[in-house]
């Protein structure tokens, strides 16, 4: 099983992402003015979503708060065969069936953070609109 290390960012980011849509905080004013337990919604991610939130990094929000309903979707997810592995994808709806691939990473989170570095500049270059400079790889 998979764990979530101190330098897994990534990770964590997609899981308060998917928390943040599921209890339908859909910007980041509305985590700022909500009350105590609406806020509780969040659960262990209380704390750090709200710390994100007024920190305000303007790449971060986008992460966390993309447009809804909206064509562009990313995650991140472990890999059941290697706890240190991790899967980066960004996609593109594209009609009612249709899936366009804009960024398919794979990253270790066992270095020095550098793979982890290069994934989340190549979200931020995805999510901005730019095409990042490797949309496909693995790092060794």
């Amino acid at each position: 099983m998979s764990m979530v290390t101190a330098t897994d960012r990534l990770m964590q980011l997609s899981t308060y992402r998917l928390t943040l849509l599921h209890n339908q905080f859909t910007t980041p004013d509305a985590v700022l003015t909500a009350g105590g337990s609406r806020l509780a919604e969040l659960h262990i991610h209380r704390a750090a979503i709200v710390q994100l939130v007024r920190q305000g990094d303007p790449d971060v929000m986008l992460a966390l708060f993309l447009p809804r309903p909206g064509p562009i979707d990313w995650g991140v997810t472990g890999s059941a065969h290697d706890a240190d592995l991790r899967l980066l994808s960004v996609t593109r709806r594209i009609g009612a069936y249709s899936v366009d691939v804009i960024l398919d990473r794979r990253y270790r989170v066992d270095d020095d953070g550098s793979q982890e570095r290069a994934a989340w500049i190549a979200l931020r270059d995805a999510l901005r609109g730019a095409q990042p400079a490797v949309a496909q790889g693995y790092i060794e």
